[in-house]
């Protein structure tokens, strides 16, 4: 069954947030099924139907996204798997919706973009990619509880587009949030050993 997550709205990040805020609109079939919220303290995901045949579509859609699996060989010998569910999928549209996808630059210097975007490519190169997540990066990098959040960006969206002899070139971007994302020190732009970044990024 086609799910979809429609007019999207992040809401202001708490100081103490774990992640994005947002909220939407849920369409199953083409039909408004539920309202989504995701709570940027807790993390949770809340899914509201908006009213019994919507509630109908949710369980038929969770039934069905689940039912490849059912008769899988680790499910029948009573080990645990992975099942999909309705909230992986809002939560996967809804990354794919707000990272938007990566552009190429050239002959413009890195510096201007560092406190909105992430930029990588070759060092010295006059041409670099730029992602701009959701919220802008300057947002991210305000909350350290956040790091988790940008670190699974950069591992979800970037490091698999890297090449021989490409790096991130954000100067502005902790080395803590480089290991969250798995990133060795050839992958990265250098930084101090207090963690401090150098280089003329800007800061957020």
């Amino acid at each position: 069954m086609k799910i979809e997550v429609k007019n999207i709205v992040f809401k202001s990040i708490p100081r103490d947030a774990i992640t994005s805020p947002y909220e939407g609109r849920v369409f199953i079939e083409g039909k408004h099924a539920a309202n989504c919220e995701k709570d940027g303290i807790t993390g949770k995901l809340s899914i509201d139907p908006v009213d019994e045949y919507g509630r109908k579509l949710l369980h038929w859609t969770a039934t069905a996204l689940q039912e490849p699996y059912r008769d899988l060989p680790a499910r029948r010998k009573g080990k645990q798997l992975n099942m999909p569910t309705i909230e992986g999928t809002i939560e996967r549209l809804v990354q794919e919706h707000i990272t938007r996808p990566a552009v190429k630059v050239t002959n413009l210097g890195t510096e201007r973009y560092q406190r909105t975007h992430l930029v990588y490519g070759k060092p010295g190169s006059s041409v670099f990619s730029l992602l701009l997540p959701s919220p802008p990066l300057f947002r991210l990098l305000e909350n350290p509880l956040l790091f988790n959040e940008l670190a699974r960006i950069i591992r979800e969206r970037i490091v698999a587009e890297l090449r021989p002899g490409e790096q991130l070139l954000n100067t502005n971007i902790p080395q803590s949030v480089w290991q969250l994302a798995g990133l060795k020190a050839p992958q990265y732009a250098p930084v101090e050993k207090n963690g401090k970044p150098i280089g003329k990024g800007l800061s957020p």
